[in-house]
């Protein structure tokens, strides 16, 4: 069964799933979510995410939202001996380091300033 990635192109975690996706080469349907329109919003969508956001991944009957957990989950599951996410203990905390660099410093910054 295919991989359907809900996407949004204004997302940087969107994009950031669609490029793994594409850089293993994994079979995936892209269901664009039109976030203007607030398709977000609708009973559909909310069946998968209840937080109105994207990225969303299906993979058969397994749900996954949230962008750092979708990436992880695909390096672990369809590539695990990958150098995208090493086995290496100390190399992946690096890894994890930068994935949550945004969550943790930009956008605490960008929210100080807003």
């Amino acid at each position: 069964m295919a991989l359907k990635l809900y996407f949004a192109a204004g997302s940087p975690p969107s994009r950031a799933c669609l490029l793994l996706l594409r850089t293993m080469k994994l079979d995936v349907e892209v269901k664009t979510v039109n976030l203007a329109e607030g398709e977000q919003n609708t009973p559909e969508f909310l069946k998968l995410n209840p937080l109105h956001q994207v990225p969303v991944l299906k993979d058969g009957d397994f749900v996954l939202t949230e962008g750092r957990a979708i990436l992880s989950y695909l390096v672990n599951k369809y590539s695990p001996e990958s150098s995208l996410y090493p086995v290496d203990h100390e190399k992946r905390a690096r890894i994890d380091q930068r994935l949550y660099y945004d969550a943790t410093v930009v956008f605490d910054s960008v929210a100080q300033i807003i």
